[in-house]
């Protein structure tokens, strides 16, 4: 049986359009989470950041991976949560020490600076100064249940030496949007 030139087409078209159709189902799924990488040794300072890996799923998960994380010291982080696209800049903000003992609070942002008093809903902070690594989680109630989030990371260490900080690829820079799983 001869097949007509228009009927390849046809069935050339109908695999690409299902294979695309199976990408745009596989997509929204695999972008609940994402990885990021910044400069090794650009702050000057071991705390400096590696790695962040965003989760959106039924919590908001940031996992940064830090040079070398010590239970001692006086160094902090920021994780700035962007959930409104329109608005310029993230709208929380995540306050923690990165020692041992150290407290930690979200906040409501505007345009990078914090706005208000804590919110009052679950959050945490886990560090594990043996895999260098500092996560910090956040409810989607308390960040009004986004479809998607964009994150911001900075990290700081005041020595002796000075003050060091050192931000996710560069200052005030928020990752791609990273969709709700």
């Amino acid at each position: 049986m001869m097949v007509s030139p228009f009927r390849r087409l046809s069935r050339a078209t109908l695999v690409v359009a299902v294979t695309l159709g199976s990408l745009a189902v596989v997509g929204p799924a695999a972008a609940e989470k994402a990885g990021f990488k910044d400069e090794r040794g650009d702050m000057g300072h071991k705390i400096d950041v590696l790695r962040v890996r965003v989760v959106n799923e039924q919590a908001v998960r940031v996992r940064v991976r830090h040079d070398n994380l010590t239970r001692r010291g006086s160094h902090g982080a920021s994780i700035y949560l962007d959930t409104n696209f329109k608005r310029r800049g993230p709208e929380y903000v995540f306050v923690a020490g990165l020692s041992a003992g150290t407290d930690f609070v979200l906040l409501r942002a505007r345009r990078w600076k914090v706005r208000g008093e804590p919110l009052d809903c679950p959050y945490d902070l886990a560090l594990d100064f043996k895999q260098d690594v500092s996560v910090f989680k956040v409810s989607r109630d308390c960040l009004r249940d986004p479809r998607a989030i964009r994150v911001g990371v900075q990290v700081v260490a005041d020595t002796d030496a000075g003050a060091f900080t050192d931000w996710l690829v560069e200052r005030r820079h928020l990752t791609r949007r990273v969709a709700r799983g």
